[in-house]
């Protein structure tokens, strides 16, 4: 995708490249927590494999909601302005690439740790009688 808004670089695509890595990184500390949690339960259970594909495909989505969170951002700022942002991307308007990097990471500091929580309800603990 960047490939297509980064044919010149310049500061506006660097600031948007710059917010969707944070993005990434936001997403991966928090989902760390659940992958660590599901390897350990399995570890404990003597299931490595089980503990490595939970920990793989928490990783994995967590790098699909980021391509989201990015995709959505554009989303948001189609709407909320008149212009054409991949244009004024080009263009360096480097506040439409503030602004989109401040609504992808607002997004992720908010969804972010519910997902996490989300993906822990995924991992078959055992079920107390109380």
């Amino acid at each position: 995708f960047f490939s297509k808004i980064t044919q010149p670089k310049n500061q506006a695509t660097v600031i948007v490249y710059i917010a969707s890595i944070v993005t990434a990184c936001i997403n991966l500390i928090h989902i760390s927590d659940a992958a660590s949690d599901a390897m350990l339960f399995f570890l404990n259970n003597n299931q490595l494999v089980k503990g490595i594909i939970y920990s793989a495909s928490f990783f994995a989505g967590s790098w699909l909601f980021s391509f989201v969170f990015f995709r959505i951002s554009f989303f948001i700022i189609g709407n909320l302005t008149p212009e054409n942002e991949m244009d004024e991307l080009i263009k360096n308007n480097k506040e439409i690439a503030w602004l989109h990097a401040v609504i992808i990471i607002g997004l992720t500091f908010v969804i972010s740790p519910a997902l996490s929580k989300i993906a822990t309800s995924f991992i078959p603990y055992p079920k107390l009688p109380f």
